[in-house]
């Protein structure tokens, strides 16, 4: 019902597409039967995170029709119950079936409002959230509505204060990701998991920046800006770099081990999209 291939490499990645043509045909025939001539559709499926049948909502607008063939997946397939799209219902899935029963709770998670925290607090009490509130705010800082504020490059926690760091969408919008890096390192626990998403060019072997940030704080932009959404305000993100699979060799060179890639598809949980993937290092 769930599907999922390692990756520890391109070599690994350009492997699995000479051996799984059918299988990949397949998934895209079996997707492109799901969608629907509306706007806005439903694809049933069971959530994980529910723990029961769901209707998954879909939204494929006509101009992007008119580019491609299928919806983004990856970013929709919301449900109804816990909220989580596609993506997050994944990640949820997969700590809480593989990797949870290996910690006593002890986790960060660099978001604070949002479903996922949610979701995952219910299951795990004492799970710490937070979310970046501005330069004008101190580390560990709350503001009026008890969120706490941290800046991921520059962590206000001990050394070895969690035994998981989960970073869904959050990497490519740091200026420095291997600061944001080196302070996930530093906080977790021996053993701790570090498992994240982000923007991730399979196909690529070196990463792509498109944004920096010059010493004197100035935003130099490399490539035409790109801005992601920010889901609870009216500002838009700055994305500052598209990784490749020079991220996994930076991981393992800041002291991470077992850092790999997973493919993952499922029809049963709804987890479409050819290239869905999810990423784990250990310390």
């Amino acid at each position: 019902m769930l599907q999922l291939t390692r990756l520890n490499s391109r070599n690994d990645y350009l492997a699995y597409l000479d051996a799984s043509p059918a299988t990949r045909l397949q998934r895209q025939d079996e997707e492109r039967e799901l969608i629907r001539d509306s706007e806005l559709f439903s694809v049933s499926g069971h959530c994980y995170a529910c723990g029961r049948a769901r209707d998954f909502a879909v939204r494929f607008t006509r101009e992007e029709r008119e580019s491609q063939d299928a919806p983004n997946w990856r970013e929709h397939l919301w449900c109804p119950g816990c909220k989580l799209n596609s993506r997050l219902r994944a990640c949820f899935h997969l700590f809480d079936a593989d990797c949870a029963g290996d910690f006593g709770g002890s986790i960060y998670l660099p978001e604070q409002r949002s479903p996922f925290y949610t979701k995952l607090r219910d299951q795990f009490p004492s799970v710490v959230g937070s979310e970046f509130l501005g330069p004008s705010f101190k580390a560990g800082e709350r503001n009026w509505r008890g969120l706490r504020h941290e800046d991921l490059s520059e962590l206000s926690f001990a050394d070895a204060s969690f035994e998981a760091i989960l970073c869904f969408e959050i990497l490519e919008h740091v200026p420095d990701y291997l600061a944001a890096l080196r302070e996930c390192f530093r906080c977790l626990k021996t053993p701790g998991l570090f498992m994240f998403t982000a923007p991730f060019i399979l196909l690529a072997e070196d990463n792509v920046i498109r944004a920096r940030r010059s010493k004197d704080g100035a935003i130099e932009e490399v490539l035409p800006p790109e801005y992601h959404s920010d889901p609870f305000g009216k500002k838009q993100i700055l994305c500052f770099c598209h990784f490749g699979w020079q991220l996994l060799e930076e991981i393992s060179e800041i002291g991470f081990s077992d850092v790999h890639a997973l493919l993952y598809w499922s029809r049963h949980y709804g987890y479409l999209g050819q290239e869905s993937v999810v990423f784990f290092a250990r310390k």
